[in-house]
């Protein structure tokens, strides 16, 4: 992922909130960068936390994990020996990202290209694999329209085949009007309004999922990881279909969140709300309940009925077998970690202000 990308925005997304859309590509690249070097720091224990949180395992977690299922239908499906584990495939998503990504003039040969145009360019397609087909990108969308412009945005990577002058690599975004709803309640939609609000105020703890609903600057990080260089994931969502949010996030597996754009996206954003400070303060930050660490459990145990003993004859039941079972049932009646009970404040999204963090 070395090699340099383009983004394009048009025109359409100037001057609805920031006169200039680049500033939240900005602060999205920014963030991924700050994510990336508290990654790489082993004495930073307090992102350490964060990412155990998010991912549900620890950095020091070896298992290997595929590229996203995406990114496979982009680029092929490759070798197990390309499996990486998930602190090396987010740290190099958050790398890549954070430096290697450029503003272009010129469409075309644009990785990205970017919308608010309430969905004007799209036209009725008679493709039998598609509904929709936008003629200038060269690009075809699935689904009714009515029901693509339901969320706050989405992201079309089909691109038509051998279009001249055309980057065969290039995917739309497209940002709903929902994108924007943060305007009319005066939610914060950039990094530099989250500032704001918590620099002036005397705050204690915040709330990351409250802040992210409506911050374009982490909606564009997730829908950036759905471009061809990263081809990250959107796992099944609520039963209205939401694939984003923190509580949306603490309901993924270890392998949906490695795959996952909005992890690697709440994780980026937690990074830079590490760095703000509630008035009267010069050091710290707010960041993960610290107590999270004696809450017992682990989401990674086996299940146990994924061992059927009433399957076995009384020659094979394994006396070694039943006890690690009696163990896991054991361990999962006092699992609390990815529990939302009161106590758990980091399921809740809770960010607790400290005097001195980590990083």
């Amino acid at each position: 992922m070395a090699s340099f990308k383009t983004y394009w925005i048009d025109e359409s997304c100037h001057g609805i909130g920031e006169q200039d859309f680049d500033v939240y590509i900005r602060e999205a690249r920014y963030l991924a960068g700050r994510a990336a070097a508290r990654l790489q720091s082993a004495a930073d224990t307090d992102f350490a936390r964060v990412f155990n949180v998010i991912y549900k395992t620890p950095k020091s977690d070896n298992d290997r994990f595929p590229p996203p299922y995406l990114y496979q239908l982009m680029h092929g499906f490759g070798h197990e020996r390309d499996w990486r584990t998930v602190l090396d495939q987010t740290r190099a998503t958050l790398v890549d990202f954070s430096t290697n990504w450029r503003r272009t003039n010129r469409r075309q040969e644009a990785d990205v290209r970017i919308y608010s145009d309430a969905g004007e360019r799209w036209v009725p397609t008679s493709d039998p694999e598609a509904q929709f087909y936008d003629p200038i990108n060269h690009i075809y969308a699935t689904g009714e329209l009515e029901e693509l412009y339901e969320g706050q945005a989405f992201t079309s990577y089909r691109a038509r085949e051998g279009v001249p002058g055309e980057n065969p690599h290039r995917v739309t975004i497209d940002l709903r009007e929902m994108a924007w709803e943060g305007l009319e309640t005066n939610a914060p939609v950039s990094l530099g309004e989250v500032h704001s609000v918590i620099s002036s105020q005397d705050l204690t703890q915040i709330n990351i999922g409250d802040i992210g609903e409506h911050l374009i600057t982490r909606l564009i990080f997730h829908e950036f990881m759905h471009c061809s260089a990263y081809g990250r994931d959107d796992a099944p969502g609520d039963n209205e279909g939401h694939t984003s949010g923190w509580e949306y996030c603490m309901r993924l597996t270890k392998s949906q969140a490695c795959a996952g754009a909005e992890s690697i996206a709440y994780l980026a954003l937690t990074a830079g709300l590490a760095e703000m400070r509630p008035q009267n303060k010069t050091t710290g930050g707010f960041t993960i309940d610290r107590t999270w660490d004696a809450i017992p459990g682990s989401h990674d145990l086996p299940d146990p009925s994924d061992f059927d003993e009433d399957d076995m004859g009384d020659d094979d039941i394994d006396q070694e077998l039943l006890q690690k079972l009696a163990e896991i049932r054991r361990k999962r009646q006092g699992n609390r970690k990815w529990d939302d009970v009161p106590e758990n404040l980091a399921i809740q999204g809770t960010l607790l202000f400290y005097d001195s963090l980590t990083n």
